[in-house]
């Protein structure tokens, strides 16, 4: 019997049956080493992020479903993208960090309302519109 290798670099012999789910194991170490081989940069992550961001924009009038799903797109491709400490830096000076000061302010003022969530809410979505 001649000795053959399968897809996955495991040896066989010619004509030997299988099990039934064998491609379940090899799919995987494919697709294990196309990930190692060429992992994605962060100027790919970016620029996918940036067309996410249009797909969001363009599916706005038409579907909230699509728009929610292409958020969930665009942040998943934006966060590992994202260059932490310059962020950070920007929140440190004046015009990056006053904004989210303000706003968390206005989270905290919301636990001291006396009314219900609902009006809480509402009021601090015009709150932050402004």
């Amino acid at each position: 019997m001649a000795l053959l290798l399968d897809n996955c670099g495991r040896a066989e012999t010619a004509g030997a049956a299988r099990g039934n789910f064998w491609w379940v194991g090899c799919i995987d170490v494919q697709i294990n080493a196309a990930l190692r081989a060429r992992p994605l940069d962060r100027k790919q992550l970016t620029q996918i992020a940036d067309w996410a961001a249009v797909a969001v924009a363009v599916s706005l009038p038409w579907s909230t479903s699509a728009t929610s799903i292409l958020v969930v797109v665009w942040l998943l491709a934006l966060l590992p993208s994202e260059d932490w400490g310059l962020l950070r830096q920007e929140l440190e000076t004046p015009a990056g960090g006053l904004p989210v000061l303000l706003v968390l302010f206005g989270v905290a003022g919301l636990f001291w309302a006396d009314v219900s969530w609902a009006e809480r809410f509402g009021d601090f979505a015009r709150f932050i519109a402004c």
